[in-house]
């Protein structure tokens, strides 16, 4: 069994109050990697919002290569699409729903 991996502490005085001393471990990136499993899904998600807006700043789209859809997320999707194409009435244009979004959750 490998020993915990030296984390090195660092320390910083605090901006907003320069009298406190702020200290904290600095991690790498695998150990960054090997702490996800251990997040909510709450903090996954932030984690994903956070790269697709890095992603968006570089022109990149987020893609998840190593978790693809499954045949029944497929076969959702098509249904959804469908459904869609057979009554629009029912959908809502992207461009509404991204405005409700930013209205609700802010930016």
């Amino acid at each position: 069994m490998d020993p915990e991996p030296r984390r090195r502490l660092e320390n910083y005085i605090c901006a907003d109050k320069p009298a406190q001393l702020v200290q904290f471990y600095r991690m790498n990136k695998v150990e960054i990697l090997d702490q996800i499993p251990n997040l909510t899904p709450e903090e996954r998600n932030e984690i994903r919002r956070k790269l697709d807006k890095l992603d968006e700043l570089d022109g990149n789209q987020w893609s998840n290569a190593d978790a693809p859809l499954t045949s029944e997320e497929k076969a959702l999707l098509d249904a959804r699409i469908a459904d869609t194409e057979a009554r629009p009435e029912t959908s809502i244009p992207w461009a509404e729903t991204e405005s409700r979004l930013k209205a609700r959750f802010g930016e």
